[in-house]
């Protein structure tokens, strides 16, 4: 129904348009219901900030939205070789406007994401997954899937610049192996044991024991 006031409109001898009350409002003569499939248009993925955007062609419901139809992968073209991942329950979509999503990523899938030499490093190979379950529109829609044999590239990349932060370490020098854990997913093989010393206080009193580069780090 449409109400509407005599200023709406006038016809070419100025004669205001009969109005519409909004007590007595005009039916509609036609009506189409939207049965078209939300797209996505776009989207920016921050490694600094750990935040997804995604931008899509029209106001989606973020209640139905599920963060686990959404994945990366190196390739526009998934074949042999392309590295991937699927987001995970780790992260979590808020909205920004009617048409944005943001995603905040997950530690998991952070380090997923930094654990990948291939993928996520340069926008040539950061391309975006969705599945027709991500996200249904108003009138439950589904979204048009981006599948992996076609994924769509071309988004916003802003690369990780943030620099790893030790987060704890643990000896055991029983079992003569000690652990570090770091904020994010890092090199193993760029390990330099020479230059890791353990000293006996927060300022060392007297020299520390440097690590042999005979020891063998790995991944846990």
């Amino acid at each position: 129904f449409l109400s509407f006031t005599d200023d709406t409109v006038k016809d070419m001898a100025a004669n205001k348009v009969l109005p519409a009350a909004a007590n007595n409002a005009t039916a509609v003569t036609n009506f189409t219901l939207d049965i078209s499939a939300p797209t996505i248009r776009n989207f920016t993925l921050d490694l600094n900030t750990g935040k997804l955007v995604v931008t899509f062609s029209e106001t989606v419901d973020l209640a139905t939205f599920l963060i686990t139809g959404l994945g990366l992968q190196s390739q526009q073209v998934s074949g042999t070789g392309t590295q991937a991942t699927t987001f995970t329950a780790s992260s979590v979509a808020a909205r920004t406007s009617n048409t944005i999503v943001t995603v905040t990523i997950g530690a998991s899938d952070l380090d997923a994401i930094n654990a990948q030499r291939g993928m996520a490093t340069a926008a040539t190979n950061t391309f975006l997954t969705a599945t027709a379950a991500t996200v249904l529109d108003f009138v439950r829609n589904r979204l048009r899937a981006v599948p992996s044999s076609n994924a769509l590239g071309g988004g916003v990349f802003v690369a990780d610049t943030t620099k790893p932060r030790l987060v704890q370490w643990d000896l055991d020098v029983d079992a003569g192996h000690f652990v570090l854990s770091f904020s994010e997913a890092i090199d193993v093989a760029a390990i330099q044991l020479s230059v890791v010393t353990l000293q006996d206080g927060v300022r060392a009193v007297a020299a520390g024991l440097t690590l042999k580069t005979t020891a063998n780090p790995t991944a846990v």
